[in-house]
Formats: C-alpha cells, sequence, structure tokens
C-alpha cells in the first residue's frame, strides 16, 4: 500500500508541473494511436462505454439524451443496438420502394418550399426520410415550419454545445413537442433522431454539392437509383467509379465525425488507490477528464497514406486496383472497434440514395429544382452562397 501511494504522488506531481495550465486534451492522427484510443486492449466494454460518455455530457447539457453514446451502462447499449438492428432490418426487406418513398418526399418538399438555403433543404429532405422511412413515424405534408424549426434548433443547439453557454430550454422543449408527435412510440425521439439524422444529411449534402456537375458521377447515381442492390452500389463502370466509392471518398475527405474524443482510461494499482487518485485529480483539474481525441480527419489526409493527392476528392483512389490495404485500414468514417456505428454498412448506401433522388431532382432537363454553388463545400456550417430554386 506503502508502495501505491508512493506512485500516485509521483504521478499527481508529474500533472502538477507538467499540465496545469494546459488544455487535459491530447490529439493524436496516427493510425495505430487512433486504433489504441477507440480500442485500447484488454480493455472492458463498461470502460471503453464511460470513455465515449464522458466527453459527450454536452449532449446531454443540449438535448437532454439518454442513449448509448452518453451512458456508459451496458443494458443502455444493448436496447439501442437491438433497437437499431431492428429498424435496419425492416429497412433492408423494404430497400425496393425505397427510392419510391424517397421521391414521394422529395416532391411533397419541393410543393411546400421555394427558394431556400441549400443545407436547409438537405436537413428536411433527410429528416423527413429518416423520420418516415427508418423510425416508422409520420411527419404530415404540412408541417414543412416546424420540420425547418426542428432541425435548426438541432444544428443551433450542436453548435451552442460546443460553447460554455447556457442552453435555452424553450427551443428544445419545442422541439421535443414536434417529435412526439410525428414519431409517438418512441419515449425519448431525440435518442434515435440525433444519430441517425444528424450525420446523415452532411453526407447527403456533400455528396450532392460534388456530384452536381459531374456527368459521370450523376450517371453512376442514376443507374444505382434504377437498380438499388449492393452489386450495383459496388459496380465500376469504365473509368467512371461505383457510388460506393463515390460515397467512400465523401466519407474520407469529410467525415461526420472529424473528431472522435475519449475520456483518458488509466488503470490504477487497486480501487483503493483509484478512490485517491480520483480524489486528488478531480482537486487539481477540476471536474474534466483528460481528454484524448482521435483526429479521424487527418489521419483520411495524411499524404503518406493517401499519396501527393491526399486533400484532392478524387473517387477512383477506391477503385480495387488503386487502393491498398493500408488506406482501407485507415479509412475510419463510423470510429473503430466495439463502438464502432452499428449502421456502418447500410449507412453509405442510405446516403446514396437521397442524394441520387436530389441528383435527379435537379437534372438539366426535366429537374424540378436548380442548386447555385457557394464558393466552397460545407459540412454542418460553411454553406453560405448556396441556394436551391423550386422550379415550377
Amino acid at each position: 500500500m506503502r508502495q501505491e501511494v508512493l506512485i500516485i504522488l509521483i504521478l499527481v506531481l508529474a500533472i502538477v508541473v507538467k499540465g496545469r495550465g494546459r488544455p487535459l486534451t491530447a490529439g493524436h492522427s496516427l493510425l495505430d494511436d487512433i486504433q489504441s484510443i477507440l480500442h485500447p486492449p484488454s480493455v472492458p466494454l463498461v470502460s471503453l462505454l464511460r470513455a465515449r460518455a464522458q466527453p459527450n455530457q454536452r449532449l446531454v447539457r443540449a438535448f437532454d439524451l439518454h442513449n448509448t453514446f452518453v451512458s456508459d451502462d451496458p443494458d443502455v447499449r444493448k436496447r439501442f443496438i437491438a433497437t437499431a438492428a431492428r429498424l435496419l432490418r425492416r429497412h433492408s426487406q423494404s430497400s425496393t420502394v425505397f427510392p419510391y418513398c424517397i421521391r414521394q418526399i422529395v416532391e411533397e418538399t419541393l410543393q411546400h418550399m421555394s427558394s431556400v438555403d441549400f443545407d436547409t433543404f438537405v436537413q428536411v429532405v433527410t429528416f423527413r426520410i429518416i423520420v418516415n422511412s427508418l423510425l416508422e413515424g409520420e411527419v404530415p405534408i404540412d408541417d414543412a415550419d416546424a420540420v425547418v424549426f426542428v432541425v435548426q434548433t438541432i444544428n443551433n443547439l450542436w453548435t451552442l454545445s460546443k460553447t460554455c453557454a447556457d442552453m435555452p430550454s424553450e427551443p428544445l422543449e419545442q422541439m421535443n413537442s414536434h417529435l412526439r408527435r410525428w414519431l409517438p412510440h418512441l419515449e425519448t425521439p431525440l435518442d434515435l433522431v440525433i444519430p441517425t439524422y444528424e450525420t446523415m444529411w452532411r453526407v447527403v449534402a456533400i455528396a450532392v454539392a460534388r456530384a452536381d456537375h459531374d456527368i459521370d458521377a450523376r450517371a453512376v447515381f442514376q443507374d444505382y437509383l434504377q437498380d438499388p442492390c449492393e452489386a450495383h452500389f459496388q459496380r465500376a463502370s469504365g473509368t467512371r467509379p461505383s457510388v460506393e466509392a463515390f460515397i467512400l471518398e465523401v466519407l474520407r475527405l469529410d467525415p461526420p465525425s472529424k473528431r472522435i474524443s475519449r475520456a483518458r482510461i488509466s488503470p490504477s494499482p487497486s480501487p483503493i488507490a483509484s478512490c485517491i487518485l480520483s480524489s486528488l485529480l478531480s482537486k487539481i483539474r477540476g471536474a474534466s477528464p483528460d481528454l484524448l481525441v482521435a483526429d479521424i480527419q487527418s489521419l483520411h489526409r495524411e499524404p503518406s497514406i493517401w499519396g501527393a493527392s491526399a486533400s484532392d476528392f478524387d473517387p477512383t483512389r477506391f477503385h480495387l486496383s488503386h487502393v491498398t490495404e493500408m488506406q482501407k485500414a485507415a479509412l475510419l468514417p463510423f470510429g473503430y472497434g466495439p463502438l464502432r456505428c452499428v449502421a456502418y454498412k447500410e449507412a453509405p448506401r442510405i446516403a446514396a440514395l437521397i442524394a441520387a433522388v436530389l441528383l435527379e431532382a435537379s437534372g438539366n432537363d426535366s429537374g424540378r429544382l436548380r442548386i447555385t454553388h457557394g464558393p466552397r463545400i460545407g459540412s454542418r456550417d460553411g454553406w453560405g452562397g448556396w441556394r436551391v430554386e423550386i422550379c415550377d
């Protein structure tokens, strides 16, 4: 016991000397480091969940979430995965009619909107598709204003959650009122809405923005829309990359989670030592735990892995004759290890189909909408100058 206390005192002294006054965050962009952060060896599941949940408490403050992303309870994770698996299985069983559902929602949206910001339009369409199709709810056609309010509130609260600003309670209450009306079978709708919608709309928006002026990309998306099977998703045609390659390049250059944070997992010599260490650290550091940050975006743009064109958008890099084993291992848009996104297989195909319908609707011949491009392609923000004009 005396030796353990000595070790603790040395650790605390090192923290006081080296770490006081500095950010308690360590960023990592090397593949081995990122894999160790997201899937450290010999660490039990409950510790992995705790390491994920602690940095995500800002989402509890913003959205009052109770799902596995903010909880270290294995039972909460088990229930979430079971629900997600059921919804994805049901979606797969009805995948042949999914394009028709998307077309219907896009057409309904076009009838109730005129000229609008591009990101807002994609948010509204994606949200209604997620709620009506994947989450088994129903957003009435004439609730367009309410949907705009909900998607903008999600974006605003997400941005606020990254600051120390007070969270306004009224927008959250109003948003939950709409969600409970559209998803009455879900006790806490945001627990499923946030993980399914919030990342999906950005992948769709970037895919549409990248493909809009690309004739080859439009062609492969249109072909996939006519026959949305797995083989067609992966099929390349001549110099044209497959839809899968196009979406993978979207996910590489602009991953939905650019940085993934984990609380540091520090093994302790014993339960008693752990209690002493935690108490001392809390007095020195305050309530915030040390954070390890897996910099996914930097990994995805590392020239030593992706070549001199690492910062360029080039779907052909994922052609079977080009992509390397290292590149396959270094593509981590959905995380890594036991806590990888449960929809890592289905999400790219869903995003591709939504993007395909939007590209179909903006076609030059009989398109119902026109897309005005801005100076740069955004992500959650950064879509200034991008507009959608609804045509009669």
